[in-house]
């Protein structure tokens, strides 16, 4: 079963005694530069996961994600790390959609 309400289903009553396993996951969001059409139409997934969104006429790409292994109070501690992230996620993400290792994409956030 995956229960997927963030820090907070620790305190459901409904879970308590359950023997569960905190992750904690980052995403990168990728966004066109300039005006150049991508091909991509639907999403990847192998491994990591490639989305792209529209938005008007931009093209964004969804990207993920990390797992990250603890405690609530852990996961909490060490907050989102961009630059983790990237290293992480870049290498596997360029491997599945070689495109976004080209200077067309820049990473906004994660």
């Amino acid at each position: 079963v995956v229960v997927c309400l963030g820090y907070g289903s620790v305190m459901l009553r409904e879970l308590q005694g359950l023997p569960i396993k905190c992750v904690a996951g980052q995403s990168l969001e990728f966004v066109r530069r300039g005006d150049e059409p991508s091909d991509l139409k639907v999403s990847l997934l192998a491994g990591k996961y490639i989305s792209p969104l529209r938005d008007g006429d931009r093209l964004r790409l969804y990207c993920g994600a990390t797992q990250e292994h603890g405690t609530v109070q852990e996961l909490v501690r060490r907050g989102a790390d961009v630059e983790k992230a990237k290293q992480e996620l870049i290498p596997e993400l360029t491997a599945l959609y070689p495109e976004l290792g080209t200077d067309c994409w820049a990473p906004t956030k994660s």
